[in-house]
Parts: structure tokens; C-alpha cells; sequence
């Protein structure tokens, strides 16, 4: 939480990251032209960044929204503009429909609302099995991710280039924990139903 300065002029901005980043993600793009402006909420969704996964439910942008709102109460935000990037989006509608009056406004940054042809990533899937999917996100994803993350983070940003100090300011890392890559896989896997 960044606190407000004094005569800010901006309502309350709660930030809601997209899969396998965290809160550091929004906060590297955001926190310092918005700081003092406005009280700045960054938030890691539930089993992303530090925070843990909580229920089952947390799979699902309602169970998240739920724990956002939960989160702004006792943070002491009634009401806040929500900005919601890429699965983050799709938190940030469930939040738009199950808690309205907390909404001062929305904001979506290449939201996944819609469904999508074709299905998700193949190690999205090698993630989600039951029994496998824990051998591959212990032994398998991180050393590989490893190996392909500057390729993929590279290809989030292109055609722009990536700024050299991205990874390392949003430890873009953290996202091959075991247990958080196996969240994240599952997240994904039911978003397109949902």
C-alpha cells in the first residue's frame, strides 16, 4: 500500500497482475509516476508473488475478486478505481459484478474476458495433471523456465524491446516455484470455462 499525499486529486487505485507475474509487475509500470497522486494498492493475487494460495476456489476470478474486496476493507479503501491487466482482467469484471459498490472505476490493460480458440500452452496442461502435473512443476518447469525466460518475457513485450532490468525488478522468477507455476497452470486451465 502507498499512501495518498496530502490534496491528491485520484480516488484510490487497486492493481490486479495477470498469470505468472505478481504485484511487482503493475508496481514496475505504475508506482513511480502514480505515487503520492493517489493511495496505490498492489496486490499479489492469491499463490502468486508471496501470497498463499488459499482455498480452491482460488482458481477462479470470483473467489479472487472476493479476496480483493475482503483485502480493501480492512486496507480501509471503500471504493477504488480497479485496474485489472490480462487474467487480471477478468478478476477485475468478477469484481465489477460482485462488488459494484466498491467500484469507482475499471480499467482493463489487454484483459482475457473473452473465450479463445484453440486451448492453452502445452506445459499449461502438463502442469494441471493430477499426479504428473506435481512432478512437472517440481523437476521439469523450473530449470526450463529458467532456460526460456528472457525468450518469453522478450515476446510479451515484442515488437517493443524489453527494458534490460524487467525481470529482475519484478522477479519474474518467482513464477517457477513449483507450487505457484502449478497454480498458475490451473488458473489459466479454467479460465476459458469460466
Amino acid at each position: 500500500l502507498l499512501p495518498a499525499k496530502k490534496g491528491a486529486t485520484l480516488p484510490p487505485i487497486v492493481f490486479i497482475h495477470g498469470a505468472s507475474t505478481s504485484l511487482y509487475d503493475p508496481m514496475y509500470a505504475f508506482a513511480e509516476p502514480l505515487k503520492g497522486r493517489a493511495t496505490l494498492l498492489f496486490i499479489d493475487r492469491p499463490g502468486h508473488g508471496l501470497s498463499d494460495i488459499g482455498p480452491k476456489d482460488n482458481i477462479l476470478p470470483d473467489a479472487q475478486a472476493d479476496a480483493i474486496a475482503r483485502l480493501m476493507e480492512k486496507r480501509g479503501i471503500p471504493k477504488a478505481i480497479i485496474v485489472g491487466h490480462s487474467l487480471g482482467g477478468a478478476i477485475t469484471a468478477a469484481f465489477a459484478l460482485r462488488h459494484g459498490d466498491m467500484v469507482e472505476g475499471l480499467v482493463f490493460l489487454s484483459p482475457a474476458l473473452y473465450p479463445w480458440p484453440g486451448g492453452i500452452s502445452w506445459y499449461y496442461d502438463a502442469a494441471r495433471a493430477p499426479v504428473a502435473g506435481l512432478f512437472f512443476s517440481t523437476l521439469i518447469a523450473p530449470p526450463a523456465g529458467l532456460f526460456a525466460l528472457n525468450a518469453a518475457v522478450k515476446g510479451v513485450f515484442a515488437p517493443n524491446p524489453m527494458p534490460s532490468d524487467y525481470v529482475s525488478k519484478t522477479k519474474a522468477y518467482r513464477a517457477l516455484r513449483p507450487a505457484a507455476f502449478r497454480h498458475n497452470a490451473q488458473e489459466v486451465g479454467a479460465l476459458n470455462g469460466w
